[in-house]
């Protein structure tokens, strides 16, 4: 009897632990063509704040390749307004799947601090010109897209789409691309 009830605390941590929902990204929904994808500049639209994107507006993200064929990812924003001074952010990616969907990125902060974050690639359009992106655990989504000014129509369905995906879009938030008035991104 004794030793039924040594399990007793173990079998509540189980039972704990079973009925707390893990979470996490739902997979992604369709394969990337990664010479389509992985080029170029990307306009971040929304995303979930974090202390790194604080005050930042005008964010992008840039795929490009280094003369040895390395993958990189070019992070930056502008702090305070769209034309405040440029913060920017490098790090080499791996592809990590065969439907070149999800990726790791080694970044270097300030230049000495190294850091990695892992990315999915949640879902996209035939196109290539937008798709929403989120970390493993589900806690950071950002929606990116080609064009720096998409329609409210757009950016309506994005955000049912993250919603339909679980996300509670109003944890997104959506920086400044521009100042008000102006074309340019």
């Amino acid at each position: 009897m004794r030793q039924a009830f040594a399990f007793l605390p173990l079998a509540a941590l189980l039972s704990a632990c079973a009925v707390t929902p893990a979470t996490h990204a739902p997979q992604p929904a369709k394969p990337i063509d990664a010479a389509l994808f992985y080029t170029g500049t990307w306009y971040e639209i929304a995303r979930t704040p974090v202390a790194v994107t604080t005050n930042c507006m005008a964010g992008t993200t840039t795929f490009y390749r280094l003369p040895n064929t390395q993958l990189m990812e070019r992070d930056a924003c502008h702090k305070g307004t769209p034309e405040g001074p440029e913060r920017v952010f490098r790090g080499y990616v791996l592809i990590d799947n065969p439907d070149n969907t999800k990726i790791t990125v080694h970044y270097l902060l300030w230049h000495v601090i190294p850091f990695t974050q892992h990315y999915w690639m949640l879902d996209h359009d035939s196109a290539y010109t937008w798709f929403i992106v989120s970390d493993p655990s589900f806690t950071h989504v950002d929606i990116l897209a080609r064009a720096p000014r998409p329609s409210p129509v757009q950016i309506s369905a994005w955000t049912t789409e993250v919603a339909g995906m679980g996300y509670d879009p109003a944890n997104l938030e959506f920086p400044r691309l521009s100042a008000p008035g102006e074309t340019g991104p």
